[in-house]
């Protein structure tokens, strides 16, 4: 398995053998893990208001909405 922690989002493969191959050989290749139905997963994690820790979707719906792309709070008074 390989994953890809990016600055927005989040991705992973998994090595997919070919029918009538060796593993590792010529005919394995990658192929994309899909998580709520998107090969991509925003990378985001926050807090949400009843306290649980919410990743991804769940963070952008839930609380991540409040943040801009700096990661400070809309009402931050330096940013």
């Amino acid at each position: 398995m390989a994953i890809d922690f990016g600055a927005c989002f989040t991705t992973a493969a998994v090595r997919a053998e070919q029918p009538g191959t060796e593993s590792g050989g010529a005919g394995s290749g990658a192929a994309a893990v899909e998580i709520e139905n998107s090969r991509y997963l925003p990378s985001l994690v926050c807090l949400g208001d009843d306290g649980r820790l919410l990743t991804g979707r769940a963070a952008v719906l839930g609380g991540g909405q409040d943040l801009d792309p700096a990661g400070q709070q809309d009402d931050d008074p330096v940013a």
